[in-house]
């Protein structure tokens, strides 16, 4: 027989020191447990560039599979975003922007590591032509920026200015006969007429301005010592500005004059050997106008201050990869990247007021003032806001009474947070208007041959997407439809020939044939057409008394004969005296009638002239910043012939240049690095490494020279160069990748 229960549980007393020891146990298993699944997070980061290696700014990167589904960012004005705290798994990730096809990748995202994704966008083309181009300053070949730039004809007028590389231009351009004017104060305005916009093409028109010497102005001053004695031999220069690099050297006074500057705000820069160098940034030269400038220069070995801190996001979290730069005092143009842990350090600072600024992807700007003492150690802290503008989107697809897409529909803002935002249908008939701040928007879909639509109350939700789909009807409330193949004389099909719809002589509509030879006219009331059929290379068709009947679809196909007109080609490659692509170099073409088409060469420094009329002499000129200009030619185009040229660019005496790679730890190129010149007489000039992990700086004046490379999810690394006239200096960063950790250690700053 069993005992009772009360005697089995008397063998084991469950005492206080029992209750004592079960607890701790507890509370020592949920200590050991693992962490939360969601706290196994990482990021991505890299570039969003178009077909040609230009980055792209306000691109939108979106997650849109994945265990963060719906996470996003925007590029930055450089082309970088950063996407962090994605739950660790697989996702596809999808770059878009407006104008531009989109770009799509899977990728594994590992927790605690940030990965590089690149996006490569493809624009879309658009109705009518685009004009753009480079305008510089005759005689030095600097750009010129500020220039206001007007494109007008008797049923069009737009306007632009021209960006810091003196780079301007248009885009949607109707196709037609066109006069540029291009004007700037301290410049003589320069005229261009017998401009031709033809469709879907990119007409390039580079052009040199000479300066309006009543209008120059002059920069002069005395560099001193601490103690107030003149300093000879101290080069000053413009680092910013419309006339950057003009420079002059400290006579035995401490006197220095440059003349002939054009009106702007200029950053300059003062450097001597043995000093540390001292900027002093917004330093504005109005139009005939002589500004003085003094300066102290300190030995070296004071400038031995430092700030350094943390930058955070708006709740707090630690932000790798934001950008601090010194933005005014006197080491203008320095800076660093924010570590795994968000933090960063500029040092060898000389005493001074100075302006910072605070940016990171997906966050808004800040800037803070701080005055820097001699061997102090200053803390600067940063929290960034979130992006204000917003990450809302409008998108949708345009079709007419008939279902069918309608390309090329002029979509525009018209009343809300923001407004004039402006995009247009691709050719499947979708739009898409990113970074929009939430709140209720009108947009207005307008499209040649068809009523106006104007869709009210579109509300946009924080980082949210609302769809509207637009029905287009025909003037007048037609819905009748032409449609057909366009082939040559073999029957086969021809893409991007150009259908006009005409009713009493006057353009109803104009559509393109799409990759298969087809096209669509929709929209139209019941009544009799012609159709005028055009494209390069071929004889313009015009097919008349086409009947129309409102709410019935008219089908016409049309075989174009080839023109009796011949073309040949011209194309050439451009590098310098070490063998490397020089990119960006402008390409003349010189035809028999004195006329000039120019180009610009790619990033594997290759440029290409089609369709130049058979015939001849031609002749090819290519120039570049910095370096001797280069002629080939006379030569003779002939009936489908293709000319090749090689042109060698070489330095202009007296200057020498950087070039060299940079990699990873395990010796692989990377591409799309940044490299700065943040010391010596160059100081502020930035390029990017090329596919090879190759840059270079050519025609650099003599000197010593700070470089720092940075990559995204790599440590930056900073490396010494001496530069002299007339030689190559090579150089080599290799950078350790940036990793995540798991617990993120403490922050310890020297105060």
């Amino acid at each position: 027989m069993g005992k009772p229960l009360h005697n089995q549980q008397s063998r084991f007393p469950f005492d206080n020191l029992g209750r004592l020891i079960c607890a701790v146990i507890f509370l020592l298993c949920g200590l050991l447990s693992p962490l939360p699944a969601a706290a196994q997070t990482g990021s991505i980061t890299g570039f969003v560039v178009d077909s040609v290696g230009n980055r792209l700014g306000g691109a939108t990167i979106r997650a849109i599979s994945g265990p963060g589904a719906g996470r996003q960012a925007s590029t930055a004005a450089d082309g970088t975003y950063l996407l962090t705290g994605l739950p660790a798994g697989r996702y596809i990730f999808r770059a878009t922007r407006a104008g531009y096809a989109t770009d799509s990748r899977t990728v594994n995202v590992p927790a605690f590591v940030t990965s590089r994704v690149d996006f490569v966008l493809r624009e879309i083309p658009q109705a009518g032509g685009a004009l753009e181009g480079v305008i510089t300053r005759s005689g030095t070949g600097q750009p010129v920026p500020g220039v206001l730039v007007q494109l007008s004809s008797s049923v069009f007028s737009q306007s632009t200015t021209t960006n810091s590389e003196g780079r301007y231009r248009f885009s949607n351009v109707p196709v037609g006969t066109y006069r540029l004017q291009a004007s700037r104060v301290g410049f003589n305005a320069v005229a261009r007429t017998g401009i031709n916009i033809r469709n879907g093409r990119t007409t390039t028109l580079n052009f040199a301005m000479t300066s309006r010497s009543s209008e120059l102005g002059i920069l002069q001053g005395t560099v001193v010592d601490a103690e107030g004695d003149p300093l000879s031999g101290v080069l000053v220069r413009l680092a910013t500005g419309a006339s950057r690099g003009q420079f002059d050297t400290t006579n035995s006074l401490g006197n220095y004059q440059i003349s002939g500057i054009v009106p702007d705000t200029y950053t300059v820069e003062f450097s001597r050997a043995d000093l540390a160098t001292a900027t002093q940034a917004n330093v504005a030269i109005g139009p005939a106008q002589r500004v003085v400038l003094n300066a102290v220069l300190l030995p070296e070995a004071e400038a031995d201050a430092s700030i350094e801190g943390v930058v955070f996001g708006p709740v707090g979290q630690l932000l790798q990869g934001a950008v601090v730069e010194i933005i005014d005092g006197p080491a203008t143009g320095a800076f660093d990247v924010t570590d795994s842990v968000g933090v960063y350090r500029i040092r060898g600072l000389q005493p001074g007021t100075y302006t910072l600024l605070a940016n990171a992807t997906g966050f808004g700007a800040v800037q803070r003032f701080v005055t820097v003492t001699e061997s102090a150690n200053l803390r600067v802290d940063f929290v960034l806001p979130s992006n204000q503008l917003g990450n809302g989107t409008i998108t949708g697809q345009v079709t007419d009474a008939s279902g069918e897409p309608v390309a090329d529909v002029g979509v525009r803002i018209t009343s809300g947070p923001v407004t004039g935002r402006v995009t247009s249908t691709d050719a499947d008939g979708d739009y898409t208007i990113l970074n929009l701040p939430d709140g209720l928007y009108t947009v207005v879909f307008s499209s040649p041959g068809f009523d106006d639509v104007t869709v009210a109350g579109i509300e946009v939700e924080r980082n949210g997407i609302a769809v509207r789909n637009v029905t287009l009807v025909g003037e007048g409330g037609g819905t009748g439809v032409i449609t057909g193949l366009v082939t040559d004389s073999d029957d086969n099909p021809l893409s991007g020939i150009r259908v006009e719809v005409l009713r009493d002589a006057q353009v109803v509509t104009t559509v393109t044939t799409n990759a298969s030879g087809r096209y669509t006219a929709s929209g139209l009331a019941t009544d009799t057409y012609s159709l005028r059929f055009s494209g390069t290379g071929f004889n313009t068709e015009l097919v008349s008394d086409v009947e129309v009947t409102d709410g019935a679809t008219t089908t016409l196909n049309v075989q174009l004969d080839e023109s009796a007109a011949s073309t040949g080609t011209v194309r050439g490659n451009v590098i310098d005296q070490a063998g490397r692509s020089i990119a960006g170099a402008t390409a003349t073409l010189v035809a028999p009638d004195g006329d000039r088409t120019q180009t610009l060469t790619d990033a594997d420094g290759d440029f290409l002239f089609q369709n130049v009329p058979i015939g001849g002499p031609y002749s090819v000129e290519v120039t570049a910043d910095n370096l001797e200009a280069s002629t080939r030619g006379p030569f003779t185009v002939t009936a489908g012939g293709d000319i090749n040229l090689q042109f060698i660019l070489r330095s202009l005496p007296g200057a020498g240049s950087i070039a060299g790679s940079v990699r990873r730890s395990n010796n692989l190129p990377i591409e799309g690095a940044t490299v700065r010149i943040v010391a010596g007489p160059a100081r502020g000039l930035t390029t990017t490494t090329n596919a090879s992990g190759e840059f270079n700086f050519p025609a650099l004046p003599p000197g010593t020279y700070g470089l720092v490379a940075t990559a995204p999810g790599h440590r930056a690394q900073r490396r010494n160069v001496i530069v002299r006239a007339g030689n190559a200096s090579f150089t080599i960063f290799r950078l350790a990748v940036q990793r995540g950790s798991a617990v993120l250690p403490q922050v310890r700053l020297r105060r």
